[in-house]
């Protein structure tokens, strides 16, 4: 096997790749002509992969090694890991940040013309114990009595 294929052949170890290699793995399945001058350009260029989920093709066809249709596929790639962990913000029944959460929460209720009050109870760790709609409203509105939300987060023994 070569060595391009046996950096490919990992999916499942992908978590463990550094960015380097996660970025050479994206240039060779992109295609890219010259893969080692490409990923050298993109690592001097956009040293922090957020600064690379926030560019153009237009940004990343320019550099060196790179052409538009490489450039436009491994914006995709960037473009599905995103989304692919902005939905893990409640991962395994575990909150893992709070601005991961308001992004799902966004997603969850776009497109309501109601409003609802959802709770989520945590334990120490941000581990979801229960995830309940404890009220259903108008346009404007959601009532809930705070008792009743404070009874039933000690009755399932949340934390948070």
């Amino acid at each position: 096997m070569e060595q391009n294929e046996r950096i490919i052949a990992m999916p499942t170890a992908a978590n463990l790749l550094g960015d380097r290699e996660l970025v050479t793995a994206a240039v060779h399945v992109a295609g890219a002509a010259d893969a080692t001058r490409a990923v050298q350009s993109v690592l001097q260029h956009y040293p922090d992969l957020e600064q690379l989920a926030a560019a153009t093709v237009n940004e990343v066809a320019a550099l060196p090694g790179l052409s538009s249709t490489v450039a436009q596929k491994l914006l995709l790639m960037v473009e599905l890991g995103c989304r692919a962990q902005s939905r893990l913000a409640v991962r395994h029944g575990k909150v893992v940040s709070a601005g991961e959460l308001g992004s799902t929460m966004i997603r969850h209720f776009a497109g309501r013309t109601y409003e609802e009050m959802l709770i989520l109870y945590l334990d120490v760790k941000n581990q979801i114990i229960k995830q309940e709609t404890v009220s259903v409203g108008g346009i404007e509105s959601s009532l809930i009595d705070q008792r009743v939300l404070l009874r039933k987060a000690i009755l399932y023994g949340a934390a948070r």
